[in-house]
């Protein structure tokens, strides 16, 4: 279930993956289980825009709104002790890599089929801007285009498929818990 790759990152976590994933749910319950707070990404920017996320794609369009998120991101609290669920394109750009490099990055991977039975469920799925059409479809393209640069960029991966929120969240707790006795850089180079 967990395949941790080394990091420098222990107190500040970003779930990443494609819509579906479970990425909202999970940033809640693991910080309610953590005594953590949880942000969300397309909150963010829905507050500072004073826009909705479907109104910024349709009239801005994808790439302004990877910089916002960026920005968004970036402009977190630097404290300690968050966790953040992402917008699923965030680590596709550099400037989301670069705002998520303070976070101890893990991959929900899910595949497209039980990320699309979550999404059908759920009636908010037709306001998703990257899913308009069939559903389906829509996330084979986009976990097929990404997959890469979520491998590239998670310290933690996690396989979500068949898993509850709750399940999720005590890998996320897990993986958190894992790394916190993990030496950081500064402390193996003094």
């Amino acid at each position: 279930m967990l395949d941790p790759k080394p990091a420098r990152k222990r107190d500040r976590i970003a779930l990443v993956g494609i819509s579906g994933s479970g990425k909202s749910t999970v940033a809640s319950v693991a910080a309610a289980r953590l005594g953590w707070r949880a942000f969300d990404s397309d909150r963010v920017i829905e507050q500072r825009t004073g826009r909705t996320i479907p109104d910024l794609f349709a009239n801005e369009g994808e790439a302004a709104f990877r910089e916002l998120e960026a920005g968004a991101i970036a402009a977190l609290p630097g404290e300690p002790r968050i966790i953040l669920a992402t917008g699923g394109g965030a680590p596709t750009t550099e400037a989301g890599r670069r705002a998520l490099s303070t976070f101890l990055v893990i991959w929900l991977r899910i595949s497209p089929e039980a990320a699309a039975a979550r999404l059908m469920a759920n009636p908010d799925t037709e306001k998703r801007p990257l899913l308009a059409g069939d559903t389906l479809a829509r996330l084979r393209i986009l976990a097929e285009s990404r997959r890469h640069m979520y491998a590239t960029s998670a310290d933690v991966i996690i396989d979500v498929d068949g898993l509850t929120p709750s399940e999720v969240a005590d890998a996320v707790a897990a993986a958190c818990q894992a790394h916190q006795h993990q030496p950081t850089e500064a402390q193996t180079n003094p």
